[in-house]
């Protein structure tokens, strides 16, 4: 917790994006939510969703400031992996 927020980091360690694809996971891509080329199967939208539940709770937690962000991990020292985090109101229970 930090600031009246707690932060959330998730590590994937199954495959490796560069900083620029990382970037890219939180904006809609048709090439890459629809790797068949046939536009029928839709894939990769998980981080739209995450995306969205953070604003969610932006606009609706009453507190603005949430993120969602991704970066490269490097934790394991072999530099395969990448960290997906976000933030949230921290409320403390009373």
């Amino acid at each position: 917790a930090e600031d009246g927020f707690v932060r959330m980091d998730f590590i994937d360690m199954r495959r490796s994006y560069s900083q620029e694809e990382l970037n890219a996971l939180f904006y809609p891509d048709r090439e890459r939510m629809c790797p068949s080329g046939d536009g029928q199967r839709l894939t990769g939208t998980e981080y739209l969703v995450c995306k969205q539940v953070i604003r969610d709770h932006d606009e609706y937690g009453g507190r603005r400031g949430c993120r969602i962000n991704a970066s490269l991990w490097l934790g394991d020292g072999e530099g395969k992996g990448f960290s997906v985090w976000f933030t949230l109101p921290f409320r403390q229970k009373k």
